[in-house]
Parts: structure tokens; sequence; C-alpha cells
């Protein structure tokens, strides 16, 4: 049988930020170079991302206090 140990590591503030998405709302091509759409769905997949490392994070948390609780 085999213990899980979770260590949690410091994940930098600044990381976890959200990015401010660049350009118009509206996605308006004749204003807004191809590139600049590029860098928005880039820039929103890594706010998905960071979402994602933030709930897991949490859940991770409830899970090491239920351990705790014990």
């Amino acid at each position: 049988m085999t213990r899980t140990v979770y260590i949690r590591e410091p994940v930098p503030a600044n990381y976890l930020q959200l990015t401010p998405t660049p350009g118009p709302e509206v996605n308006v091509i004749e204003r807004c170079p191809a590139y600049v759409e590029v860098l928005k769905k880039t820039i929103t997949a890594c706010n998905d991302d960071k979402l994602d490392i933030q709930d897991w994070d949490q859940v991770q948390a409830e899970k090491v206090q239920r351990m705790n609780a014990k």
C-alpha cells in the first residue's frame, strides 16, 4: 500500500494574474492585424490554463485539509 504525499510549491502570484486581452472587444478584421488575433487566442488559452491551475490548487488544498482533519 502506498501513500500519496502532496507537496505544495508556491506559484508566483504574478503568474496567476489574468493577462488583459489586447485589441477591440469585437473581432474586427479590418482594424486588427492577424498577429493580434493570434496573440488574443494565445492569451485566452494562457488565462484558461491559469484558471485551471487555480482550480487544481484549490482542490489539492481541500484534499490536504481533509487528510489533516483525520
